[in-house]
């Protein structure tokens, strides 16, 4: 286990606005604060990949079950692992391709009845 350490500074741009995570509407920088102790873990923000915030709550938590479930052009869904092997996000970790809990490959699309029916399972057994 490491313990990393920030401060509340940001990284700005020459107009004075956040470089990376913003503030939300409620001006909470709480986003910010974890970004930046994720690319304290990886080396820097040049080391933080694909831009997705469960990204970092994986690398941050340890947590070996993160998934991304995504919409093609069709509608249609895909399941994908993030992969966090390493502490350089950039060149260590990937999506995977992840089975869906019926067995078939992520690849394999499912359309939004599916996905949901599998969601509705998920919550049945307090996944």
């Amino acid at each position: 286990m490491r313990t990393i350490y920030i401060d509340d500074r940001l990284p700005v741009g020459s107009s004075g606005g956040l470089l990376f995570a913003q503030a939300s509407s409620d001006q909470e920088i709480w986003p910010c604060l974890v970004e930046k102790a994720a690319a304290a873990y990886a080396g820097g923000y040049e080391s933080l990949a694909y831009g997705w915030p469960f990204v970092g709550f994986t690398m941050l938590t340890g947590c070996l079950d993160s998934f991304m479930y995504y919409a093609d052009s069709s509608g249609k869904f895909g399941k994908k692992r993030c992969d966090v092997k390493g502490k350089d996000l950039g060149s260590d970790s990937a999506f995977v391709w992840a089975n869906w809990a019926d067995g078939s490959a992520g690849y394999q699309r499912k359309d939004r009845e599916a996905l949901f029916a599998l969601m509705v399972e998920w919550d049945s057994r307090n996944y």
